[in-house]
């Protein structure tokens, strides 16, 4: 029953899962099928009680039942729900719940929690057991531990869909917390001390004379520094699941800027009161109404980009390069080795 309003008996039956708890009373909570409104109902809880989103109940719910799902428009339900009862908490931590409280040597923008959102798409929409929206606050931000967090427990939900044949793969692009590194594979950095580059090059059994000075020390492991390995990786890895980079400072390539650019126009023509609430009801409102169809237009735009792209180069390959005359030959740069020496 897609169409059926179950919002509306969040609120009652968390009342009553609560009060059981607190007499330590056992309930079975089912419907049909044990899949989609029963799940909902007890996301819900999970949400007023013990989680601040819909994507950390999901993963604990899923690890406690695999075939719990609940369906679309539910989804959209408790991602609103848990708008309202974030709204509940700022109201209740603000003691004017018209503008939040700051300090004198504070801008109000450092106090306000924005909203910020996690997701992928395929060609049939939002992924919507992958859509977490947060507050984003200075203890609470899209830094590379939080999307780690978030890349595993989506890369798990995705094997868990397909099976353990298909081939997934999750494309991101490079921003910093997409590209923190593995411990092992950290590079020496400038700013380190003299002892820290010394103790990078003993980890990596590379040795050195103790007189080099950290200059020598940082060539030195600039030299044998190890190949990359990204931690976006191999968490993705543990489930099977390829991570694929786009090159760097080609947003175009993604289809995803496309979506968060329609996002921010829909939000921008609808939040007509300027009320932060609304953006966080405004956010799901979207998702729910990004179909196939948008899906599909914003994929084949990023292929589109692409084709120019490769049509570009080729031109360049075909009728350029055979005419530019390389003036640094490997003889002219032995000559000039020569007259140095």
């Amino acid at each position: 029953m897609p169409a059926t309003n179950i919002r509306q008996y969040f609120d009652q039956a968390n009342e009553f899962l609560h009060s059981c708890k607190n007499k330590n009373e056992r309930v079975l909570i089912h419907c049909q099928l044990g899949i989609s409104r029963s799940s909902s109902i007890v996301l819900a809880y999970l949400l007023k009680y013990h989680y601040d989103t819909v994507h950390e109940a999901y993963a604990h719910l899923v690890a406690q039942r695999r075939a719990a799902v609940s369906n679309y428009d539910f989804f959209l339900q408790l991602i609103r729900y848990e708008n309202d009862l974030q709204y509940e908490k700022n109201l209740a931590t603000n003691t004017d719940s018209t503008k939040p409280a700051c300090t004198e040597n504070q801008s109000l923008l450092d106090t306000w929690v924005l909203p910020s959102i996690s997701a992928i798409i395929d060609q049939h929409g939002f992924h919507l057991p992958s859509v977490e929206i947060f507050n984003c606050t200075t203890d609470h931000n899209m830094d590379s531990e939080h999307f780690i967090k978030w890349i595993k427990s989506t890369s798990f939900r995705l094997r868990d869909e397909h099976g353990p044949n298909d081939r997934i793969c999750i494309i991101i692009d490079n921003a910093t917390r997409h590209s923190e590194l593995t411990d092992d594979t950290k590079q020496g950095k400038r700013a380190w001390r003299k002892s820290e580059i010394q103790q990078w090059l003993i980890r990596h059994r590379i040795h050195f004379d103790p007189i080099m000075t950290k200059a020598e020390l940082l060539e030195l492991a600039s030299i044998n520094r190890p190949a990359k390995r990204y931690k976006v990786e191999e968490v993705a890895m543990q489930f099977d699941v390829e991570i694929v980079r786009l090159p760097t400072k080609h947003c175009e390539f993604n289809p995803m800027e496309l979506v968060w650019a329609a996002l921010k126009d829909y939000i921008r023509k609808n939040n007509v009161r300027f009320r932060l609430n609304d953006v966080y009801n405004l956010a799901p409102e979207f998702i729910a109404g990004f179909d196939e169809d948008a899906a599909k237009n914003a994929i084949q735009h990023a292929r589109q980009v692409e084709h120019t792209f490769r049509t570009g180069d080729r031109f360049v390959e075909e009728n350029i390069e055979p005419y530019l005359k390389d003036t640094d030959s490997d003889t002219e740069v032995e000559l000039d080795i020569e007259d140095e020496v």
